[in-house]
């Protein structure tokens, strides 16, 4: 997996709306032709393309990137970076640095709780922007 990451242009509960206006057959602000897959391509951008390691987005080692195709057009929706095993290797080196450092291993449960729930409400916070770029793809 790559690490996408995107941003909508408008809000999150107004890519709501004119996904389901679209759906149910609704005008919304959208024409009449314009499908539910158009609202989310044009709603849904990438914006990161890099591998995401040590807590920051860095270039593969190789510098070799790999097309992401969406199926439904076979059209190329952005060029990612392609992790080839040294990128792995140094992904798995920091993730057991960041496990065994006392940071992490000093936090109580109700901490690992916190960020845990920190983690999740991003994720539902940032939902419809998500699904729309992971329905690309």
């Amino acid at each position: 997996y790559s690490s996408l990451l995107c941003r909508a242009p408008a809000s999150a509960a107004a890519l709501r709306l004119s996904l389901l206006s679209v759906a149910h057959g609704q005008r919304s602000t959208h024409t009449a032709k314009q499908s539910l897959k158009e609202v989310i391509v044009s709603k849904a951008q990438v914006k990161e393309t890099r591998l995401f390691i040590n807590n920051e987005f860095v270039n593969s080692i190789s510098g070799k990137t790999f097309p992401v195709i969406n199926p439904a057009t076979e059209d190329v929706i952005c060029e990612v970076q392609e992790a080839l095993p040294a990128d792995v290797d140094v992904a798995v080196k920091a993730a057991n640095v960041a496990f065994e450092s006392s940071k992490w291993r000093d936090i109580g449960g109700t901490g690992r709780r916190d960020l845990l729930n920190k983690l999740a409400n991003l994720f539902e916070k940032h939902s419809t922007e998500l699904a729309a770029l992971e329905s690309l793809n």
